[in-house]
Parts: C-alpha cells; structure tokens; sequence
C-alpha cells in the first residue's frame, strides 16, 4: 500500500510549529492533503470555531551561517516557478512558507521561518523586485540577521524581537545588492492568527 501521509522533512518542521503557535486546546488543526499528487498545498491551518482556513507552501532549504561579536547572519537560498505566482496560480494558495534551519552545536534544529502572502510575493515580483533565473524560476537568496538581544519567544508571535532581526532578498556576489525587503515576513505567524480571524473569501 502507497503512504500518502508521509511528509517532506520541511513541512514536518513546519506543521510542528504551527501545531505549538495554534494548539488544538484553542480549537486549531493542521491538515495534510490526502492527495499527495495535489500541487501547491501542502499543508492547511484551520480554525475549527470559526470554520475558517489558510493554505500554506513549504519552501526549504539548508543554509550556511557566520558568526559575528554583535550578530549572527544566516542564509537560505529557494526558488519558485514564476508562472506559479501569475495572478490565476496564487487562488489556491495563501501564504509561502520559507523554512531555513540549522543544526546548533546541542545538533538542535534552529528554525527561521519567513512567512510571505502568495499576493505579495506575485505582486514584488510584477514590480521587478524578484530575480527570474534560467527556465523562468523567481529565486530568492535571503540574508537573515539576527543581532545580540534577539529574543526568541516575542508575545506578539514572532520567534525575533523586530529591532533586531532583519531579512532580506540580495543579489549573490561581493556587492551584494538589496533586492526584496522581507523582515516584516521573518517568524510572523501572527499573520496567520489574524487571518483566521476574517470571514473567508475565496476567488472564483
């Protein structure tokens, strides 16, 4: 017999997380698709009161990390069809989750997740805020910072405190030019609570 609830390493991490952020004692619940062939979802953040839901894509990648006196700066590198974030493919889809993990010298994984609108990553990237590499793939190579004070459980729902933690797209090279602003996006999942808080409205 196939397993059809098996899943990736990253979106295991991820429906982790979620699963602490939104406990079933509050009435959430994260679901996998049955169809494992089903494009674009993989996994759903449902809200079992109100009858609402927010679809996620688990983005991963392994990353490199250098050690500074006042800072930590880590980098993660993904990349995604272009054509899959035109304004008919996003319906489908509510958030892009990026997940960029590490292991520390406990061999703990430390988790960054950068948690971006599918509306907003299809609107930079009409605006040329998006390199378009080879066979038309939107890549993202973020640069995260997290400075000395960074906090790790903020009340509002991010892992960082937001005056010390930075993310942002740059280009790769010595000059490593700024292409995408994305710190409001790093460990925000208080988007996702928010979210589930308005009535669902879903395209045609």
């Amino acid at each position: 017999m196939k397993n059809l609830w098996s899943l990736q390493v990253g979106e295991a991490v991820v429906a982790e997380e979620l699963s602490k952020r939104f406990p079933p004692k509050d009435k959430y619940q994260v679901f996998i698709p049955l169809n494992n062939q089903l494009e674009d979802i993989d996994l759903i953040l449902a809200d079992l009161y109100k009858k609402r839901y927010v679809t996620l894509q688990v983005k991963e990648s392994n990353t490199r990390e250098k050690q500074y006196p006042k800072e930590k700066i880590r980098w993660g590198w993904f990349r995604i069809n272009k054509n899959k974030l035109g304004k008919q493919k996003i319906k489908a889809v509510d958030y892009y989750v990026f997940l960029r993990h590490s292991l520390t010298e406990k061999r703990e994984f430390d988790n960054d997740f950068i948690i971006v609108p599918s509306e907003d990553l299809g609107s930079k990237m009409e605006k040329g805020e998006t390199r378009i590499y080879g066979k038309g793939f939107c890549t993202y190579n973020f640069e995260l910072i997290h400075k000395k004070g960074c906090k790790k459980d903020d009340p509002e729902g991010y892992n960082c405190n937001k005056k010390n933690c930075e993310a942002r797209d740059i280009k790769i090279g010595k000059n490593k030019e700024k292409v995408g602003e994305y710190s409001k996006y790093l460990n925000n999942f208080e988007q996702l609570r928010q979210k589930l808080k308005k009535p669902v409205k879903r395209q045609k």
